[in-house]
């Protein structure tokens, strides 16, 4: 009878094995997935974390994003514990996490950028750490010069990525990588406009799975032409997808900010207009109001 039972059990869990993809690949708003996804993004260093994470949990979102500052976090053992203790929180959740990596610090800076080895090394530790992790964008809003640490380069930031996925591919890791979180508005001289750094990034003919944009001062008139400060500017990156080719990828809108304290109903307008589109995959929000069904 425990022979049985022994074999019982062996093969539930040898079927398990085979029933269940990886997770990357089965959550909502990836390459494989053919269903719209909401996320949220919360601040681990907020005392109102846990409560803002409760609030995520009650309106049923797909995917939670934090950030990881790689230079705060590695100069301060008290804001490392805060995110270690987040990501447990978030694991007890059973909630898909999207991490973006922010502020590389001095000690992995060059005139060029972040250095690829030392983003590649932090990319698999933070993956291995936290398994619950199962997308990372890295280094959001690359065509600004405050965000990339020098210049934008999009060739480098190109380069930079096919090194951080070969090794987690190496790894055996099915982690999703999220290029660009590119910035729709420009703030100084050397910062480029997401549509020419995006073409300029598709020459080193890298195709990504998910491309991301993070819109700001956004109009309320949701309607209005593909202009940057409009929600529609998304367009323009479709567009030079498709004349590059890369008509797989999706688009993940990490950020939709309106001009204005815009009440609940702007957002289940723009959240509605980006499911409309079969490139988007997901629109996140920062606030619990925004994700509000």
């Amino acid at each position: 009878m425990k022979k049985q039972l022994f074999f019982f059990f062996l093969i539930l869990t040898l079927l398990s094995s085979f029933c269940w993809p990886e997770p990357a690949l089965a959550a909502r708003g990836t390459p494989t997935s053919l269903e719209f996804a909401r996320g949220i993004w919360l601040d681990v260093n907020n005392r109102t974390f846990e409560s803002d994470l409760r609030s995520a949990v009650a309106l049923k979102v797909d995917w939670v994003n934090v950030d990881y500052d790689w230079g705060a976090l590695s100069a301060s053992a008290e804001k490392s514990q805060s995110f270690a203790n987040a990501l447990k929180l978030l694991k007890s959740a059973n909630l898909s996490v999207v991490v973006s990596l922010i502020n590389a610090p001095k000690t992995a800076q060059s005139l060029d950028g972040p250095n690829a080895d030392q983003t590649a090394a932090l990319v698999s530790k933070l993956i291995s750490d936290y398994p619950q992790i199962l997308a990372i964008e890295i280094f959001p809003m690359a065509n600004l010069k405050a965000r990339w640490g020098s210049k934008p380069n999009p060739t480098g930031y190109a380069s930079l990525l096919q090194k951080v996925e070969a090794r987690i591919r190496l790894e055996k890791k099915s982690t999703l990588i999220i290029a660009g979180g590119l910035s729709n508005l420009i703030y100084e001289r050397d910062d480029m406009p997401a549509p020419a750094y995006l073409q300029k990034f598709y020459e080193s003919k890298y195709y990504p799975a998910l491309i991301s944009l993070r819109f700001r001062n956004l109009s309320s008139d949701l309607l209005r032409s593909n202009t940057e400060n409009c929600l529609r500017y998304y367009e323009q990156a479709r567009e030079i997808m498709l004349k590059n080719n890369h008509r797989s990828g999706l688009i993940w809108l990490m950020e939709a900010k309106p001009q204005l304290n815009e009440n609940i109903t702007w957002y289940q307008k723009a959240t509605d207009l980006a499911r409309a589109q079969l490139y988007m995959g997901a629109i996140f929000y920062n606030s619990t109001l925004a994700v509000a069904k």
